[in-house]
């Protein structure tokens, strides 16, 4: 069998490619080129073992023809993609993609609804299940009684938007608030697209990975996140896998109220006064911290294989609780660019000490090293670069 995987360099479809080349499906992948036929050399040189052909397009109107021109010269049984461009892509052009390959997604229609942040608060927050107090703002007018009634105290995001794009947090001036707001947002939006301005709630980040057929849920996991990627918020830098029930159980609900079929995950905040959960948003797609999902025990690109191939899933309830996992490259970045003064050298501290502990898992695949080289000298040089720019100006 011959997997196509979209978006081939990212961590979400790595842990897609591992998964899949560990069972001997033959990979091949696609990725955005750069523009500079040196640095997309460079890139193939790292890709993981299990990959064949690396194959360029620009991200244009034109990508989906030239995806289509792929299928039909060469004969891929399953198409897959990681991240939120891609995953939408095949979602959305699903109908027709399927008459070359089978596709792991979601029907569009479920995609798009879930994927805008505005229409899954609705939605989720219609089943009775705790949702921020969210706001819009039209105008200056409702923007200033909405900072006052939050005293400043928000979380602002796009509706459609991914990877914390847009994601702003302001705590507790309202007039810097609103200052801000108007310049960095403003109110040139269309209709239903204006800015969320969500209630701030203090706590841990948590997320639920689950997979599922016609609604009925066939594994979900529940993870906290030890170590976001601003160290405050953002996707998973250091994920330890945990059995949190309410969450647990708030998701099977909605994997039932939507009929949804294959791979999702939830984002959840808890609240540090109350323990209370809160729904945050719903990703669609396969997730940057997938590969602690399938290490926990649940290798949902390989489960998604199964159901295109129409074997029946039974559920299964037992995970490895407690496992941790880190993405080195990306941790000595996020330490380097967003820790400062006394918690810089703590968490640098930190850092080495965690080396000691046998049960954490890393990013460093023994028996497939390349891609971790090569995210590691990226991040590396990002470091070198903060490191002399602090210098520069003294505020290391």
């Amino acid at each position: 069998m011959r997997a196509l995987v979209l978006n081939g360099y990212s961590r979400n479809s790595l842990s897609i490619i591992r998964s899949l080349g560990a069972r001997k499906i033959a990979i091949d992948t696609v990725a955005h080129t750069s523009g500079d036929p040196e640095f997309d050399s460079r890139m193939t040189k790292r890709k993981s073992k299990f990959v064949g052909k690396v194959f360029y397009f620009e991200q244009n109107d034109s990508e989906l023809q030239k995806i289509i021109a792929l299928l039909k010269e060469n004969k891929y049984d399953f198409l897959f993609a990681g991240g939120t461009y891609h995953s939408n892509l095949i979602s959305e052009h699903k109908p027709l993609l399927e008459k070359y390959i089978k596709v792991a997604s979601e029907e569009y229609n479920k995609v798009l609804m879930v994927h805008d942040k505005q229409i899954a608060s609705r939605f989720i927050e219609e089943l009775g299940i705790p949702v921020p107090k969210t706001y819009q703002a039209r105008n200056p007018s409702e923007l200033e009684q909405i900072v006052e009634t939050l005293e400043g105290n928000a979380v602002v995001k796009l509706p459609d938007s991914y990877s914390s794009k847009g994601l702003k947090e302001y705590q507790g001036s309202v007039e810097e608030m609103i200052g801000d707001y108007s310049e960095n947002y403003g109110f040139d939006f269309p209709v239903g697209q204006f800015p969320l301005i969500q209630q701030r709630i203090d706590g841990s980040l948590h997320d639920t990975t689950a997979f599922s057929v016609a609604g009925s849920p066939k594994g979900i996991l529940s993870q906290i996140r030890m170590m976001p990627e601003t160290l405050k918020a953002g996707s998973g830098i250091i994920n330890k896998t945990t059995l949190e029930p309410i969450i647990i159980e708030y998701t099977r609900l909605i994997l039932e109220k939507l009929s949804w079929t294959g791979h999702i995950e939830l984002d959840w905040i808890k609240e540090k006064e109350t323990g209370k959960y809160y729904f945050l948003e719903i990703n669609p797609k396969f997730w940057g911290t997938n590969q602690l999902t399938i290490s926990a025990g649940f290798d949902f690109p390989y489960w998604s294989v199964q159901n295109l191939m129409g074997e029946e899933l039974q559920e299964v309830k037992d995970y490895r609780v407690g496992r941790t996992f880190r993405w080195l490259e990306l941790e000595i970045v996020s330490i380097a660019k967003y820790s400062k003064g006394v918690e810089h050298f703590v968490n640098w501290a930190k850092f080495f000490l965690r080396f000691l502990n046998p049960k954490t898992l890393t990013s460093m695949f023994w028996k497939d090293l390349k891609p971790f080289w090569g995210d590691l000298k990226e991040g590396s040089y990002s470091v070198l670069k903060i490191y002399f720019w602090r210098l520069k100006n003294r505020k290391l």
